[in-house]
């Protein structure tokens, strides 16, 4: 060994390693190091506990960290220097390597254990490979010891272990994995046929979605319903274009596609992405036939067809209509002219040429447009032309006389000729008077069907409402046609108004019920066997009562001539498609100082004598509609105001002021907020009207919380107890009619008017039918009731009213004096109660948990949320959450302790 000579900047260090090798090293000191590193250049890293080490040898004054081996002669030279793992994916075999340093001799003098704990244990694992290299000390080497485990989690800890003749020394490690990848948007549709869909979707991105990189693959799925297993499509390599094509798909079938995302690695895919619902095309079988065109104008036809609805079979049903036209001197294609709504059976082609050869033929659409129908062949009126002066004064007297006489006549006896076929085929259309049967949109109604009282009328239209109704006061206005078109008489396809999916989306089931199909009224239903009815198979239950629904007549079913054809109807109707019948408007006075019309979107329903039970109507949207919104109250002398539109400032104006004592004005009259009470679930409000003539008129305004607008509230209870509170008011001035209003008039409206009538028919009637009830109200105001799942909502209201019955007395009168046995009988009957509301309430919460859409957000498909979180989206006072589930047995000390105390 060369000799080195120190200067004052080096220090020489003797070390003797177990007596057998002794070297000399002189380090450069230029510095003093910082903690935790001594030596030369400060590179070596202390050893000692607490990182108490000599700045300059390394040496410790304490004791050696808890990885290094504190033996007398080799203090913290030998324990375990590192300890490696693999990161893999979830569910894959790990593996961790100890290193340990000690010195260079054979065989080993430790041996290394890795556990899950600090110290030796049973659960220690076994070696599954050795390996060594070389150390960077003299002396010494590094010996790597590698378990493996396919136990493991994410996030556990793992422990080194060696034993020693003094003890133990550890090091350890925490485990991770990947986080697999995950497609965070829906696959979309690029085409579809009868048998047939291609999709394809967006590649994973490292920026938008979760998971790690890299991505090498995706994996298709897909399936029929809810309750079926998922399919595999094929998996498709990153590399390839991102797109699947799924053939021998049933025809008109709804199927969900659903794709997930491959990361390299065993056991590499991640979870599904969100899942995209569609349905395979439905095949046309039939087009429209007897096509007949009709001459009305000197440029105008009328053109009407028929459809068997027997032959359409597609859930979609009659989606639209499409007219197409040429004229018979083009050897063109034919021109298509024209598309209508699949609620009607006619139209009217205007600006054609005059004198012309047309031949018109016709199409239908479900979600596919059919072939054209036979062609149907008019000419319209030629245009007159203006005679050349005659100088014989006889041609004058036949130009001027003869000819246009003869075109007169000709023209009289072709309308009496088109008015003899028309009225023979209404009179084919229509029953008389002494048929046993009433026909309405196409479906027979046989007396046997109908019933007595107030759930039995509106089957059809009385006609003193529409030929000799005499306005009384200001309640009803006098209509002179009972003619109704045959359009009307077509049946509005059940799915006009609402999305295909939202009985899915309320109830968790999914039903498919054909709507062209015709379908018997329901008959009554007895009261004692109502509970039977509901408590079928759930979607045995939704497909009848929704099968019920398509038989209701949608739109409009009577004249509406005053809201059509009204100057401001476009201002003053939130919604064009619900609009007042003539016989059931509201008509409003009109004062001589003011230009206001006679018009508002509202409509008289269950008119008894001339005087109005309740009244319709839309939300005032302005502050103009807001003024003839309560003009109308006025006139009409309401009480009662029942407003079912959550927020005031979103779809209806603020139409009282918001602070209690202040006043707001509306036209000629003032509106004083005077009291104000404010509950979970509504708010009562006492309002003082006073015109300029100080006429005042007090108004009890109720606003239910919690009613979306086009759906149903959560919770049935809710709106069950606010519709007794309206009771409560409404019995306090019963002579005057009340007003409900939500934004469109019939949707919300509709369905609190029937609950508000089946309510007490539940109670007192031996029979119920709510199908006869809605048909009643419909007769009043066209779609009351708007939607299906309104619709099924009544349904379920009504059975959880009546597993709720009335209590006269209070709980403690009741309980009060009952020995132990009864208490507990008692207890133990109303438990039997709650566990059958359980039932009502826990299916719709836990299947919409297992929707198609919701299937993806659960981690742990076993534990999925069952009950209601309530909680007032516009006053939020409070928030409540219930259990799922009660101890049956802690029952009956849970009534002994409420008694006793």
């Amino acid at each position: 060994m060369t000799n080195i000579t120190p200067s004052k900047e080096a220090v020489y260090i003797g070390l003797t390693l177990d007596n057998k090798v002794n070297f000399k090293k002189y380090i450069n000191v230029t510095a003093e190091c910082q903690a935790g590193f001594f030596g030369d250049n400060c590179t070596e890293e202390c050893r000692c506990d607490s990182d108490a080490c000599d700045r300059v040898t390394g040496e410790c004054v304490g004791c050696c960290k808890h990885q290094w081996i504190d033996q007398p002669q080799l203090r913290c030279q030998e324990g375990i220097i590192i300890v490696t793992g693999n990161k893999a994916n979830p569910g894959t075999q790990w593996s961790v390597t100890c290193w340990v340093e000690e010195l260079q001799q054979t065989p080993p003098v430790y041996t290394v254990f890795l556990s899950k704990s600090i110290g030796l244990s049973s659960t220690s694992f076994p070696v599954t490979s050795n390996l060594t290299k070389d150390s960077s000390k003299a002396g010494l080497i590094q010996r790597g010891s590698t378990f493996t485990t396919t136990n493991a989690q994410a996030g556990e800890t793992y422990y080194c272990v060696i034993q020693h003749s003094a003890g133990f020394v550890w090091l350890n490690t925490t485990l991770s994995h990947y986080e697999l990848p995950m497609i965070s948007e829906s696959p979309e549709i690029v085409n579809m046929s009868q048998t047939s869909l291609t999709i394809n979707w967006r590649a994973w991105d490292e920026g938008t979605d979760v998971g790690d990189r890299p991505v090498v693959g995706y994996i298709v799925y897909y399936r029929k319903n809810a309750t079926d297993s998922w399919s595999t499509g094929t998996i498709i390599e990153s590399s390839q274009l991102l797109q699947y094509t799924q053939t021998n798909l049933e025809e008109d079938t709804k199927y969900v596609f659903s794709v997930s995302a491959v990361r390299e690695g065993d056991m590499g895919e991640g979870p599904m992405g969100p899942p995209r619902t569609v349905k395979t095309l439905c095949e046309v079988i039939t087009n429209p036939t007897d096509v007949v065109v009709t001459v009305t104008d000197l440029n105008q036809l009328n053109v009407t067809w028929q459809v068997d609805d027997n032959d359409i079979t597609c859930s979609t049903g009659i989606t639209s209509y499409t007219i197409y036209y040429k004229v018979d001197v083009s050897s063109d294609d034919p021109q298509r002219v024209k598309t209508v709504s699949g609620s009607t059976m006619y139209t009217i082609i205007e600006r054609l040429e005059p004198g012309e050869n047309y031949t018109f033929m016709v199409s239908l659409t479900t979600d596919q447009e059919s072939l054209l129908s036979e062609a149907s062949m008019a000419v319209t009126f030629p245009m007159s032309s203006t005679p050349k002066p005659q100088e014989d004064g006889k041609n004058n007297f036949a130009v001027q006389f003869v000819i246009p006489t003869f075109f007169a006549i000709a023209l009289v006896i072709i309308l009496i000729t088109c008015m003899l076929i028309y009225r023979k085929r209404s009179r084919k259309a229509a029953p008389s008077s002494s048929d046993l049967t009433s026909f309405t949109n196409n479906i027979a109604i046989g007396k046997e069907d109908q019933v007595s009282g107030e759930q039995s009328e509106g089957y059809e239209v009385p006609k003193d409402k529409i030929c000799s109704l005499v306005e009384s006061g200001s309640t009803y206005e006098a209509v002179g046609s009972t003619m109704i078109s045959k359009a009307s008489i077509k049946r509005v396809k059940d799915n006009d108004y609402e999305d295909p999916d939202d009985i899915e989306q309320y109830a968790g089931v999914y039903i498919n019920v054909g709507t062209a199909k015709k379908t018997a009224p329901p008959k009554p239903i007895k009261v004692s066997e109502f509970q039977d009815f509901m408590n079928r198979d759930r979607r045995n239950v939704i497909e009848d009562i929704v099968k019920e629904f398509t038989v209701l007549p949608r739109g409009r079913q009577h004249p509406c001539s005053v809201a059509l054809q009204h100057e401001r109807l476009k201002t003053k109707n939130s919604l064009s498609k619900i609009i007042p019948y003539d016989h059931t408007r509201v008509k409003l006075q009109v004062s001589g100082n003011t230009r206001e019309p006679d018009y508002y979107n509202a409509s008289i329903i269950k008119a008894r004598q001339g005087i109005a039970k309740f009244i319709a109507a839309i939300g005032p949207q302005s502050k103009g509609l807001a003024d003839t919104f309560w003009r109308m109250v006025l006139q009409q002398n309401v009480r009662t105001l029942v407003m079912l539109v959550d927020s005031p400032d979103g779809d209806v104006y603020s139409y009282w002021p918001r602070k209690v004592k202040t006043t707001e004005v509306f036209g000629e009259m003032t509106v004083l907020l005077q009291e104000e009470t404010n509950h979970q679930t509504y708010s009562n409000r006492k309002l003082n009207i006073i015109t300029d003539d100080e006429k005042l008129l007090t108004v009890h305004q109720l606003q239910f919380h919690g009613w979306p607008q086009g759906g149903v509230p959560e919770d049935y209870t809710n709106l069950i107890d606010f519709i007794k509170q309206v009771k409560m008011r409404q019995e306090q001035t019963s002579m005057s009619p009340m007003l409900i209003h939500c934004r469109d008039g019939s949707g919300s409206t509709g369905t609190f008017l029937a609950l508000y009538q089946l309510l007490d028919v539940l109670r007192s009637k031996s029979t119920i039918s709510i199908y006869n009830v809605i048909r009643n109200l419909r007769e009043d105001r066209m779609d009351m009731v708007l939607t299906r799942v309104q619709y099924l909502y009544i349904y379920d209201t009504l059975q959880q009213a009546q597993l709720t019955p009335e209590k006269t007395k209070t709980l403690a009168e009741e309980l009060k004096g009952m020995d132990e046995q009864t208490l507990k009988r008692k207890a133990v009957q109303e438990f039997s109660g709650l566990s059958k509301i359980r039932e009502l309430n826990m299916p719709r919460q836990k299947q919409l948990g297992e929707a198609e859409e919701n299937a993806y957000k659960n981690r742990f498909p076993g534990i999925i949320p069952c009950m209601y979180k309530a909680s007032n989206q516009w006053r939020a006072q409070r928030e409540g959450q219930v259990d799922c589930q009660l101890w049956e047995d802690l029952v009956g000390d849970f009534f002994r302790f409420t008694v006793r105390e």
